[in-house]
């Protein structure tokens, strides 16, 4: 949660607010306001708009003090009122492509200037061009996405596409993407690579249909800016952050060929082991509710036949797995201890202090230019020079040995197969 991860012990008495059934759905995002005294919680809303809360601590609860202010709404003056105060207003301006400032506007005139600009060194640079990207899937459903391209994009030209999951605002600058771990969307595209930043919907959560309806979203994505010429369709990757990863493994399962790289990071992916390990105490968890049991008796039947962890077999794809904190290394092991008993390309970083979004400058360069050197490597053949990054491209060089040799004994065993119904049909 976005400044207030590391702040539930300090502060527990902001728990409660966890158990309104409204942000058991919507809550997206948590951060301090004005002071430790003051959160601001961040809701998604269905389709895909967000609204944002404003509490105070206020003798032994929280409290609501109204919403919070819009990036477009007038900001609180610190001036006396009268004519004086009322002649102005100041407001954070912001877009997809411009990075925000502080504005002021002349009331009566209409005239505004730019008064304060926290980020001047972004005038003078080339970020690429960020736009809103809309399709509709097979099942007719609607998506609204950011869509970046590379600074020197050139028209005609099929690029590397990458698949962020998670969220999209459409009136805020593109940086990152939804959040500051994994995600690396412009920096992605500076090298290269055309990126996609896929909200996620809301109205199956916690039923055996959520995966699919995302799936369905990243597959007709791909079919539709294929078909517009702008990716190449074999040299797609997908990146999966928190709840996403459940999303992005059952994508790898659903379909192995469709994407040429992926990275999850400190997320669920709705397992049989993850729900031995932290469903003990729990009085409702959500896994029972998506597969229609818990998994025991009968009911493990459906777990087999639906949970990603009992398909972890049809994964070809190379993977990066982010664990943050010693609980996150339990709830990603299922996985990555498969696909290396397995023999897969799987690569598993361990950053042991970070937050769930992660806030140190360092382990943001960790998580989000890990996962730019990543998709590099496997959609664009590139490494970095830097030669601080040696081991890890000698690590990598050897995944990739392993995923050519995955590929051609799965190449030999459809030609085997070919040819034994050749000869009984």
């Amino acid at each position: 949660m976005n400044g207030l991860a590391g702040a539930w012990i300090s502060y527990p008495a902001v728990l409660p607010l966890l158990h309104n059934p409204k942000f058991n759905v919507l809550l997206s995002a948590a951060s301090f306001g004005e002071s430790d005294e003051e959160v601001v919680l961040e809701f998604w809303n269905a389709p895909n708009t967000t609204t944002k809360e404003r509490y105070r601590y206020d003798n032994g609860a929280w409290r609501s003090a109204g919403p919070q202010a819009s990036p477009e709404q007038q900001l609180p003056s610190q001036q006396p009122t009268g004519a004086a105060s009322e002649a102005f207003s100041v407001a954070v301006k912001q877009d997809l492509n411009t990075p925000p400032a502080l504005w002021a506007a002349d009331r009566e005139t209409g005239r505004s200037k730019r008064i304060w600009d926290p980020n001047p060194q972004l005038a003078t640079r080339n970020l690429g061009e960020a736009s809103e990207f809309h399709w509709k899937d097979k099942t007719g459903h609607e998506w609204i996405a950011g869509l970046v391209k590379p600074p020197d994009y050139i028209p005609g030209k099929r690029y590397p596409l990458a698949i962020q999951t998670h969220g999209f605002q459409a009136n805020e600058f593109m940086t990152d993407g939804a959040f500051t771990t994994a995600f690396a969307a412009r920096p992605l595209a500076s090298a290269g690579i055309v990126v996609l930043q896929i909200p996620t919907r809301h109205d199956h959560m916690g039923s055996g249909v959520e995966a699919l309806d995302q799936i369905a979203g990243y597959e007709s994505a791909v079919e539709h800016l294929d078909a517009d010429g702008l990716v190449d369709h074999e040299k797609v990757g997908i990146i999966g952050f928190s709840r996403t990863c459940y999303y992005v493994e059952s994508a790898l399962i659903k379909d192995p060929k469709r994407f040429a790289a992926a990275s999850i990071a400190d997320g669920v992916d709705e397992s049989y082991v993850t729900y031995l390990l932290f469903g003990v105490g729990r009085s409702h968890d959500e896994k029972e509710q998506i597969y229609g049991s818990a998994p025991f008796g009968e009911g493990l039947k459906t777990w087999i036949e639906h949970a990603p962890s009992f398909h972890l077999d049809r994964i070809q794809t190379p993977l990066r797995i982010e664990a943050i904190g010693p609980g996150s290394v339990l709830q990603e092991w299922e996985i990555n201890a498969s696909l290396v008993k397995q023999g897969k390309p799987v690569d598993l970083i361990y950053l042991p202090d970070g937050q769930h979004i992660l806030q140190k400058p360092l382990e943001r360069l960790a998580s989000q230019q890990g996962n730019v050197d990543w998709f590099r490597f496997w959609l664009k053949g590139e490494e970095d020079s830097d030669p601080k990054k040696a081991a890890q491209y000698t690590r990598w060089r050897e995944l990739r040995k392993v995923q050519e040799e995955n590929e051609k004994k799965v190449a030999e065993e459809k030609s085997k197969s070919k040819q034994y119904r050749s000869r009984n049909m």
